[in-house]
């Protein structure tokens, strides 16, 4: 039986009021609300997010919250989606449409690819590509390897082993930092020093 690549999930918005807490440790309703971005997949979890550019500011888990649904949380494509939708919702206000026509007009069901399942060499291959080897966000610096593990909803080293398995196809370049091939430690000096005829 073939195995499903990809799932299609939805994407809602709806406003909520902001909440504040006291000195006292006593909640009050601020008198605004914000934006939240609600995030379901097909496997029942949801989850809630608010941003702040492109941070996550708080994040709700909906649904039977065990250790496998609080593991793969894939926060880098949560981040990504609900910047996104709150952009769509402001282009949509800045048109002058009513909040629930723009909230209707930032709402979609992606397909996404289902955490765990090793994307093809080829696709992988084009990520690492379009990835910057780095950046900074919030004054935090990230690696392509970050980036790629927190795409794919993997851990680093899945994302060592598709990047040897695309380099030894040939559709990434070989690593360009590090040591690569230069030997170091005793049999490599001795091996030197073995050419050089000491």
């Amino acid at each position: 039986m073939a195995t499903r690549s990809y799932e299609r999930w939805t994407v809602r918005g709806y406003m909520r009021p902001v909440i504040e807490w006291s000195p006292e440790g006593q909640p009050f309703r601020r008198g605004d609300s914000e934006p939240v971005v609600r995030v379901k997949d097909p496997r029942g979890w949801t989850w809630e997010v608010t941003t702040d550019g492109d941070r996550i500011t708080s994040l709700t888990v909906l649904g039977e919250v065990t250790q496998e649904a609080l593991r793969v949380i894939p926060l880098g494509y949560l981040r990504d989606v609900a910047t996104g939708y709150l952009r769509q919702l402001d282009t949509a206000n800045a048109q002058g449409l009513a909040l629930t026509d723009a909230l209707g007009m930032a709402d979609h069901e992606p397909e996404v690819r289902v955490s765990g399942e090793a994307p093809s060499a080829g696709e992988f291959a084009e990520a690492w590509l379009n990835t910057p080897a780095t950046e900074v966000r919030e004054g935090k610096r990230r690696t392509r390897r970050q980036a790629l593990a927190e795409r794919y909803g993997v851990t680093p080293f899945a994302v060592d082993k598709w990047t040897r398995a695309a380099r030894d196809a040939g559709l990434i370049p070989a690593a360009t930092t590090g040591r690569g091939n230069k030997t170091s430690g005793g049999e490599g000096r001795r091996a030197n020093r073995e050419k050089e005829g000491k």
